[in-house]
This record gives structure tokens, C-alpha cells and sequence, in this order.
């Protein structure tokens, strides 16, 4: 009878544990939810009404001419931004109503060592950038909100760029191509406006509006400029610490570490529908979906995309020649996703997003195939 007693209480005891538990993950989360109801909106608004997630609202960004120069409204933003110097068809941006406070600027940088990087999951995809022997890891995570990271190392100022919406990394120089040692280095920030259904950027000294595939200035004072682009590897972190013993990782420790937890990206990707319009971007003459991620490499001004979903279908290494460059994918990869190297093994610089941003970039862009190799 003692016996059977003892297994009633402890029946309950853990019973009582299961559902303290289940309550404080409720609080926490109705919590996180008063500190930052937007974010539980911004692409799931629509769920209660038992529909996909919608995607971003878009409209034309608004232009008038003052004065005789012409100016741009962008979405809270205080000052409009004098646009008379473009290099674009100011028509084919469009304003978003992704807003950019729901999307923090990190402006302090804190960076830790490989053994100090606790919580980092090795699968965590990074940002890998290397500088005259100086490297360094930005966690994608983190980059899905702060989109672009303003940094300085090894004499050196650069721009790590990660576009969510296009699941592009870029790493540029802060100065000029050509520019003198003695300009300054341009400090980049988020805007809610698209181009080709990418986010754009502006500097804050000359508030200039820059697209981030291309490294360019589309307009106002720099327009038609261009920034010197770093090379870079997007793998996972274990990869690249592996790689890089002496990396550092830019540390999760900041004010925004709550919205680190999740990736709302991935409802967005799994729309079946491109969410918003994009010249040049045709869907059904589309041989994949818009989202199909893509590494591509590009040369006198053409350019080959090699689909993730098509590079996993491959028997033992690739080897392409493109642009005069032999070009090898080691099967199965070293890492997820795979980098292009030469036949040296050594890397090479490439490009990485989603398929649509590069079918609409390029029209006649060349696709791998695996069915070439075999023949």
C-alpha cells in the first residue's frame, strides 16, 4: 500500500512539473509577445483567418520635383532624399512596409573567440570573411535583422550585407572605388524601399540609395559609384571555425538578442508566389521556384547559376569551365551550403541567393545541369 502511494505522488509530482513547465512557456512567450508585438505580425497577420502568410505590402516610392531637383518619400524617414542623380528607373522602386526600427541598427560590435562563442550552434549558417590573415564570422541569425553590420578590421572598413528577402550576402569596402586613404568611410543603413524585390541601403553622409547585389549607387550625390567587394563564405559556423581556428564571431550578446530566437524568413521562402513584383522576373517560364537558393559566379557580364537542388543530384565533384575559370564543387561538400572552388582547391569568389533576383538580373543566365556532365 506504502509502495503504490509513493508511485501516486510521484505520478503527480512529475505531472505537476509537465504543466509548470508548459505555463512558463506560455508566459514567456505572451512576454515576448508584449515586448514585441510587430514582429508577431509582420508576415503572420493573416493566420487567424486560416490563409498563407501574406507577404510585404509594396507600392511605387513616391517622387516629386521641388525646385528643379527631384526628391523621394521613403517610409519613415524624416528628410526625403534629393534623388535628381540617378542611374535607375526611379520607377521601379518601390517602397515597403517593412520598417526599418522593427529591424535594429547594431551600431557596437563585440566579437568573441571560437572557444568563448557558447549558445552558437556549429549548423548556425555564417557570414565567413577573411583580411589579410584577420577572420571573421557574422551569424546569419543576427544579420536577418540588422541586415547590414558596419565594421573595421585589419586596417580595413567594410559592410557585411545580408538581404533576407533575397537570402544575398555581400561584403563590401566603406570607401569608394578609386577614392584616396584620406575619405572618410561611409556608414551604411537599412531603408524600406526594393529594388528587384531586395532591400536597399543608404550611406549617412550623403544619403545616397545603394543596391547591394551590385555594390552601386543608384542615386543621389554618388550615383553610378561603386564599392570594392571582399570575398566571403557562407557555410556553417562549425565549417568555418574549422577552417579559421584564430576566427572571432560577432557575439549575440547585444540588446536584441530575443529576436536572434526565430527566423520568420522561412515562412516568406515557402511562399508559393513570388511575394512581390519584380521586373523581369517571370514565373511561369520559370524552370524553378522563386526561392530555389542559387550560387552563382559571374563573368564578362554573364553570369551561371548552379541550383542547390540540382547540385545535390550530383555523383562525386563538379568541374565547369565559366569565363575562362575552372570551376569545382567537392561532392559530397565539405559544407552546407557547398562554395565553389578553382582546381587547386582554392576558393573563388561567388554569389549566393535566391533564383529570381538572379533570373531577373540576368535573362539569359546559364543554369548547371547535371544532365551535361553525363553526356
Amino acid at each position: 500500500m506504502l509502495r503504490r502511494t509513493k508511485i501516486i505522488i510521484a505520478a503527480y509530482c512529475i505531472a505537476g512539473l509537465l504543466f509548470l513547465g508548459f505555463a512558463l512557456g506560455l508566459v514567456l512567450q505572451f512576454t515576448d509577445w508584449l515586448g514585441n508585438p510587430e514582429r508577431y505580425k509582420e508576415f503572420t497577420h493573416d493566420h487567424h483567418h486560416g490563409g498563407e502568410a501574406p507577404g510585404p505590402e509594396t507600392a511605387p516610392a513616391k517622387t516629386y520635383v521641388a525646385e528643379g531637383k527631384t526628391y523621394m518619400k521613403v517610409p519613415l524617414e524624416e528628410e526625403d532624399f534629393d534623388v535628381t542623380q540617378s542611374c535607375v528607373d526611379l520607377s521601379q522602386i518601390l517602397q515597403v512596409n517593412l520598417d526599418p526600427k522593427k529591424f535594429p541598427d547594431l551600431e557596437e560590435l563585440q566579437f568573441v573567440s571560437a572557444e568563448e562563442s557558447v549558445g552558437i550552434p556549429d549548423e548556425d549558417a555564417v557570414v565567413g570573411v577573411s583580411i589579410e590573415g584577420e577572420e571573421k564570422a557574422y551569424p546569419i541569425r543576427m544579420l536577418n535583422y540588422h541586415v547590414v553590420l558596419n565594421d573595421a578590421y585589419a586596417g580595413k572598413e567594410i559592410a557585411v550585407v545580408w538581404d533576407p528577402l533575397t537570402m544575398t550576402p555581400k561584403v563590401f569596402g566603406r570607401k569608394l572605388v578609386g577614392s584616396g586613404a584620406s575619405n572618410p568611410a561611409l556608414i551604411f543603413r537599412k531603408l524600406a524601399l526594393l529594388h528587384k524585390g531586395g532591400l536597399l541601403l543608404c550611406d549617412q553622409q550623403t544619403r545616397s540609395i545603394w543596391w547591394p547585389p551590385e555594390g552601386k549607387c543608384f542615386a543621389g550625390k554618388l550615383s553610378g559609384e561603386l564599392l570594392r567587394e571582399y570575398s566571403f563564405l557562407l557555410v556553417s559556423w562549425k565549417v568555418w571555425k574549422d577552417r579559421h581556428p584564430g576566427t572571432t564571431i560577432l557575439s549575440a550578446d547585444t540588446p536584441f538578442g530575443h529576436l536572434y530566437r526565430r527566423n520568420w524568413y522561412d515562412m516568406y521562402y515557402a511562399m508559393p508566389q513570388l511575394p512581390v513584383p519584380v521586373e523581369g522576373w517571370d514565373a511561369q517560364k520559370s524552370p524553378f521556384k522563386w526561392s530555389e537558393p542559387v550560387i552563382a559566379v559571374e563573368a564578362n557580364g554573364k553570369a551561371m547559376a548552379y541550383p542547390l537542388s540540382l547540385l545535390s543530384k550530383a555523383q562525386g565533384a563538379i568541374e565547369e569551365v565559366f569565363g575562362g575559370r575552372k570551376i569545382v564543387f567537392q561532392y559530397p561538400p565539405q559544407s552546407r551550403p557547398p562554395y565553389p572552388t578553382d582546381d587547386q582547391g582554392r576558393e573563388i569568389p561567388y554569389s549566393f541567393g535566391a533564383w529570381f533576383l538572379w533570373s531577373a538580373r540576368y535573362p539569359d543566365i546559364e543554369v548547371y545541369s547535371p544532365d551535361k556532365e553525363t553526356e
